[in-house]
């Protein structure tokens, strides 16, 4: 199963631990790509491609401005 994980990395509310701890967790079960959003609307586009792509999961990471963006 594919994967993409969006992750925010100026999200206060998560920290690179996590971010980590995450990506591993979903690593060791998941095809995972991680992709990073630089912009308002990042995330968006991020998952929008996810889709288009074909990928059967999309996960995010990130404060609440991240996740509903997605």
């Amino acid at each position: 199963m594919r994967a993409v994980l969006i992750v925010n990395p100026t999200a206060t509310s998560t920290t690179p631990a996590g971010r980590d701890l995450l990506a591993h967790a979903l690593k060791s079960r998941l095809e995972l790509t991680v992709e990073h959003t630089n912009h308002r609307g990042h995330g968006y586009e991020l998952g929008q491609a996810a889709a288009a792509n074909g990928m059967d999961l999309v996960v995010v990471h990130g404060g609440d401005g991240t996740v509903s963006g997605v």
